[in-house]
């Protein structure tokens, strides 16, 4: 078996109303495999990313990262050392007055020197195509270019895992594919929480369906999605255009 970035071993999570996130929920992600989660609304998508992260702690079961797990002591300080976490919407991590300031932001607070912190910061900037927009307000850019600012603050710690949380949302069709692109491009395992099947059949090596709060079948975007009888038991719609790409490439 390939070294695992991630082990989760038959978690539960409910919330205080009841209902229920994750039941017995298991999944392994190989180290630098791209996985996405899909699912309908309320399947656990974003909670499994958020336990992941540490946000959220499970009922039962456990999360290793690395091979360490979750309930050790100190362990998600650590894990998040190795890790970051990108949500829907980047005005939750876009906050300082600058667009620099804001990249910069987490090198520093790891302790790294000034020199390393910006270097860092120049770098992942220029991963995400926003090479002189240092001095720019990041409550003055658009929604593509945010979500770029948010995804750079993460790659400036040099992760070796990436959570995001429907990352091509709301955004036009330029922004998208360009995010599309950078996603394509990052050197580190990552786990996609998205509805967005044409996404996924770009970045993807393997799919999680999720639904009801249980991990219910994985395999490659190709035997996920191009299984319309299992899309459509799980409340999730087929696109039209996705059966002719069936075959193709």
């Amino acid at each position: 078996m390939a070294d695992l970035s991630v082990r989760i071993s038959s978690l539960v999570y409910h919330y205080p109303e009841s209902t229920h996130g994750l039941e017995d929920f298991t999944l392994d992600v190989p180290c630098g495999e791209t996985w996405g989660l899909i699912g309908p609304n309320g399947a656990g998508k974003s909670t499994l990313l958020l336990l992941l992260d540490g946000l959220l702690k499970p009922m039962s079961g456990d999360i290793e990262v690395f091979g360490q797990s979750m309930k050790q002591n100190g362990s998600v300080d650590s894990i998040r050392r190795r890790m970051g976490i990108v949500f829907q919407n980047a005005d939750d991590q876009v906050f300082c007055p600058t667009v620099f300031e804001d990249v910069v932001f987490g090198p520093l607070n790891h302790g790294l020197s000034n020199d390393e912190a910006h270097d860092l910061a120049h770098e992942a900037l220029s991963k995400v195509g926003l090479d002189g927009y240092e001095s720019r307000v990041p409550q003055h850019l658009s929604g593509g270019e945010k979500r770029r600012v948010a995804i750079a603050t993460v790659l400036a710690m040099r992760p070796e895992l990436i959570l995001y949380d429907e990352p091509t949302t709301g955004l036009d069709p330029k922004g998208r594919e360009e995010l599309i692109a950078i996603l394509g491009q990052t050197d580190c395992t990552q786990i996609i929480a998205t509805h967005d099947f044409e996404m996924v059949l770009k970045v993807c090596d393997k799919v999680a369906l999720l639904s009801k709060g249980c991990c219910v079948k994985t395999g490659t975007p190709e035997e996920i999605l191009f299984d319309k009888g299992l899309l459509d038991a799980h409340d999730l719609v087929q696109p039209s255009w996705l059966p002719y790409l069936k075959g193709m490439g």
